[in-house]
């Protein structure tokens, strides 16, 4: 073996060994396990933010919120209605994440857009007092328009990158 195969070999071994065991199996267990003192602030934080529990989970590890309060964010359905466009990793990470079950238990479910809300409504059948649309951007309140100005044709800002999961070929087919 090379030397650039066994720190190749190590540095594979070494991001499994993170994902898979710390991430996934480690943390969530202790997390479990500690319960409520999981969630321990400091006094001078907790006086700093008041009444205020913030918590980012990216990684699909059974979540253990306690007393407090769930707000899910679901963005869209995508790796349900396209799965193909996953790779077996993400549909693992979703199969794992359970987002259906948080949502059923969450006291909130945000999302961005009254399309998406009707989505979960619909295919999740949520409490629709619990589901939530908070816009992704601020939308005007009328379009800005000059008199005598020549019509502009409506365009449409994307970013981000183009991932088959986002059906960049429904925005492309898109007339209006």
């Amino acid at each position: 073996f090379a030397p650039i195969d066994i720190v190749v070999g190590l540095i594979a071994a070494a991001v499994f060994f993170d994902a898979f065991v710390v991430r996934m199996v480690l943390i969530p267990s202790v997390m479990y396990l500690l319960g409520d003192k999981a969630w321990w602030l400091p006094r001078w934080l907790d006086r700093l933010l008041p009444g205020c529990d913030v918590m980012w989970a990216p990684a699909p590890a059974p979540l253990a919120p306690g007393d407090r309060a769930l707000v899910l964010t679901v963005h869209d359905r995508s790796w349900e209605v396209r799965p193909r466009d996953f790779t077996g990793y993400e549909r693992a990470w979703h199969a794992l994440a359970r987002p259906r079950v948080l949502a059923r238990e969450a006291a909130r479910v945000m999302c961005g857009t009254a399309t998406i809300r009707a989505e979960l409504l619909g295919a999740w059948n949520l409490d629709p007092h619990r589901v939530r649309v908070v816009p992704l951007a601020p939308v005007p309140a009328a379009p800005p328009s000059a008199a005598g100005a020549p019509a502009r044709r409506p365009f449409f800002l994307f970013a981000g990158a183009l991932e088959p999961r986002k059906a960049p070929d429904v925005l492309a087919d898109d007339d209006e």
